[in-house]
């Protein structure tokens, strides 16, 4: 919600790393993200079908920046 009233978007970054989201606590919860961050391209279609991935999903970006560090 804190996100959202900042007129952000909320895209967890590198979900497939090993010190991911998904390594950490085994699964990908269950919220409304505006998108996920894979950085490996190989491991795209596994995960999409594993976890039933239905938001876009972005490759080796990082999305884990806020506006005020984009240029």
């Amino acid at each position: 919600k804190l996100i959202k009233k900042n007129n952000g978007l909320f895209i967890p970054a590198h979900i497939d790393r090993s010190n991911s989201l998904i390594s950490n606590i085994g699964y990908l919860p269950e919220f409304e993200y505006d998108g996920l961050e894979i950085y490996s391209e190989s491991k795209i279609k596994n995960i999409v079908e594993k976890y039933k991935i239905k938001y876009p999903v972005f490759s080796s970006s990082d999305a884990h920046l806020d506006r005020k560090s984009v240029v």
